[in-house]
């Protein structure tokens, strides 16, 4: 351009976004966008006001990922006609690019306190119940599987087997605990235990 009128008209002509776009063609009709930066643009002022924040950040994130490759795309495209235009396209998409990471860390700590969490001895509460049927079922066993583990022996087949079931709860009581005991002690008592 060898003016500002001309570099003017020449912005004038060329639409920044879908919305524009339609406007400058006389339209109003919701046609179905042509590329990245369209796309994102379309989706951008489309359902945000019921979106959680991760929700609002993955769209930021998705239109980030849009507008860089449709700048990389136009950077290809200049390579060869335009070396200037193409170099801007490439220094927008640096741009963009440089923009991504903190997204993503907003995106991640979103994440993280959007987490639902239980308490400590909720969680113990319910996996003691779990546990205590698991035990239930550890407890009766040597006597169920001793006839099929010995028949000619059921005593000795018995006795090997409560020998090993045992040791296992021992193995078991051995592990350290983040509850005190007492609390352990009526967690077990509540989850059917002795």
């Amino acid at each position: 351009m060898d003016s500002i009128e001309a570099a003017e008209a020449w912005r004038a002509a060329r639409p920044r976004s879908a919305k524009d776009k339609r406007r400058v063609e006389g339209t109003d009709n919701a046609s179905k966008p042509t590329s990245p930066e369209e796309q994102a643009a379309t989706v951008e002022g489309q359902g945000w006001r019921g979106l959680s924040a991760v929700e609002r950040i993955e769209r930021h994130r998705e239109q980030l990922e849009s507008r860089l490759n449709f700048a990389g795309a136009e950077a290809r495209r200049w390579k060869d006609t335009d070396p200037e235009l193409s170099r801007k396209w490439l220094a927008l998409a640096s741009q963009l690019a440089a923009r991504a990471p903190a997204l993503e860390s907003k995106l991640a700590d979103a994440l993280e306190r959007a987490k639902v969490t239980v308490q400590t001895v909720d969680a113990q509460r319910t996996f003691l119940v779990f546990f205590s049927q698991i035990r239930n079922a550890l407890e009766t066993a040597p006597a169920g599987l001793a006839g099929k583990v010995n028949p000619t022996d059921l005593l000795h087949a018995r006795e090997v087997l409560e020998h090993w079931r045992d040791s296992l709860f021992r193995r078991w009581n051995e592990f350290p605990t983040v509850t005190p005991p007492e609390v352990m002690a009526r967690l077990w008592k509540e989850a059917g235990g002795d």
